[in-house]
């Protein structure tokens, strides 16, 4: 979801804008699952792909097919928290132990 807000204010002939963040990132609490968004190559806006909603005991593993089936994502990339690479030894570890707040994202490169 992209939700794009520009705000104009106007005060005594003067003109100002403000816009927010195209993504916003949301915790969804609905049975301890939540959303990570989902970028390719980089953390900027326009590179947002999707959010996969992923629960308490969700694998690396099995994010990674989540991105393939749901993002329609070719397998073989490689992921990231942040600009963190996650590594071979960390692909069977719970999600949580890793993305553990809404600034945590997933990278795909």
């Amino acid at each position: 979801i992209k939700i794009k807000i520009k705000i104009e204010i106007e005060n005594q002939n003067q003109k100002e804008e403000f816009s927010l963040p195209n993504q916003i990132n949301e915790t969804i609490n609905y049975h301890g699952t939540r959303g990570v968004v989902v970028y390719r190559g980089n953390k900027d806006d326009d590179n947002a792909i999707g959010e996969i909603l992923v629960g308490p005991e969700t694998t690396i593993a099995e994010l990674i097919e989540l991105i393939v089936e749901e993002l329609d994502q070719k397998k073989g990339f490689m992921i990231k928290k942040n600009n963190i690479p996650i590594t071979s030894n960390q692909i069977g570890k719970k999600v949580f132990d890793f993305w553990r707040d809404d600034s945590d994202v997933v990278i795909i490169v």
